[in-house]
């Protein structure tokens, strides 16, 4: 459902877009086709969402099937159309430092855990899991 909702405000998004560059004839249909490709990856999403039960389903893999799909359609048309394209943004920064955010992360939990250790030597058993006491 989140997935659903996230393509239908992404498709909103472009087509405010579209509003912007109206006088741009050149921008109208790569824009489209994004508005498009996140319109119809949600609806898909919708009805995937009715089809999973409590008991095992295949589903997942139409759910998997359609990521790996939007994600290739999506770079295919950036490298089609300068107006998608990822040139001249800051896509490689956002990226640097997303991935120092998660290594940070990491990094503070596993100081908690060695600060916890040090102080009780009695915890190192809490962070052994039972195929690490044999």
């Amino acid at each position: 459902m989140i997935l659903m909702v996230s393509r239908l405000i992404l498709a909103v998004e472009y087509t405010s877009i579209i509003w912007h560059v109206r006088k741009y004839k050149h921008s109208k249909v790569p824009l489209a086709l994004m508005v498009l490709v996140n319109f119809s990856a949600a609806m898909i999403y919708l009805g995937i969402t009715f089809r999973f039960t409590k008991g095992y389903s295949r589903v997942f893999y139409a759910w998997y099937f359609v990521a790996v799909a939007e994600v290739v359609i999506t770079i295919t048309l950036s490298a089609f159309w300068k107006t998608l394209s990822f040139h001249g943004t800051h896509l490689i920064r956002r990226m640097s430092l997303l991935t120092l955010i998660i290594l940070g992360e990491g990094v503070i939990v596993v100081c908690e855990n060695v600060t916890v250790i040090v102080k009780n030597p009695q915890s190192w058993s809490r962070f052994q899991t039972p195929l690490s006491k044999a």
